[in-house]
């Protein structure tokens, strides 16, 4: 598999290779960003990739080894494994899918110091850019150290539909955003910040980062407007970035320290 070169780009600069944990939530680019960064860090270090929710076993070149069991299981065969190495694991197989591991085993399989990076998809949006949560979405583990929270670029500018919202009528519900109206930046920033939405779950001393997918859909003026409006409006996150999975690319981003 090719490393993406967006991989290395948020490496730089938001410094992944410090973090031990990494989960990924939000939207549709969550499974290519998580084999890219299992091969990125597999170059150097033992990383162990798993999934919270469902995964579609990998295609050809995405990960070499992949290790069906319990939890249990899945720590004594990753610890076996040579380092550097790259490895998934998943509690088992159903429908065509691997299923993964509920937050409390795939925390243990973390502590267990069965590998030096441990990455974890932690969310499904069925390839969507933007959703609602159910009471227990998030299913993020309570070791993660860094999480990026994946939000589509079309969600935040364009009119929301069943196209890039998963579970539009939450939405409508929720918040009263029907469908064909645009989320201001205001809104869109109080819903990336909800501990009840998508910060649900997410350990207090993690670090956050807002990664914006997408970015080819816009010219280079609106993504500098959209990554400025949605960082005056989010709160709790210490980075935010736009890019495109697509084009391979990180376009702009903010720090802390940047901002």
């Amino acid at each position: 598999m090719t490393i993406l070169k967006i991989t290395e780009q948020l490496d730089s600069i938001f410094s992944l290779s410090g973090f031990s944990a990494i989960a990924l939530t939000g939207g549709g680019g969550k499974t290519s960003l998580l084999y890219s960064l299992g091969h990125y860090f597999a170059k150097r270090e033992k990383v162990l990739l798993t999934t919270t929710t469902k995964l579609y076993p990998p295609q050809s070149g995405e990960c070499a080894c992949t290790i069906v069991a319990s939890a249990e299981e899945c720590a004594k065969k990753a610890a076996a494994m040579p380092s550097p190495s790259l490895s998934l694991a998943a509690r088992r197989a159903e429908d065509g899918k691997l299923l993964g591991f509920s937050v409390a085993e795939a925390d243990s399989l973390f502590e267990n110091g069965c590998c030096g990076k441990f990455i974890v998809e932690a969310d499904g949006t069925r390839g969507l850019s933007f959703k609602c949560y159910e009471g227990w979405e998030p299913p993020v583990p309570q070791s993660t150290a860094c999480q990026i929270v994946i939000l589509g670029a079309d969600a935040a500018i364009s009119p929301v539909s069943t196209e890039t919202v998963f579970r539009m009528d939450m939405l409508k519900t929720r918040y009263g955003i029907q469908k064909g109206e645009t989320i201001s930046a205001a809104n869109m920033g109080a819903i990336l910040s909800n501990r009840a939405e998508y910060l649900k779950n997410s350990p207090k001393e993690a670090f956050r980062i807002l990664f914006i997918n997408k970015g080819e859909l816009l010219e280079e003026e609106q993504r500098r407007l959209l990554l400025n409006s949605l960082w005056t409006n989010i709160k709790d996150y210490d980075g935010a970035a736009i890019g495109s999975m697509r084009e391979d690319t990180v376009y702009d981003y903010i720090t802390k320290e940047r901002g």
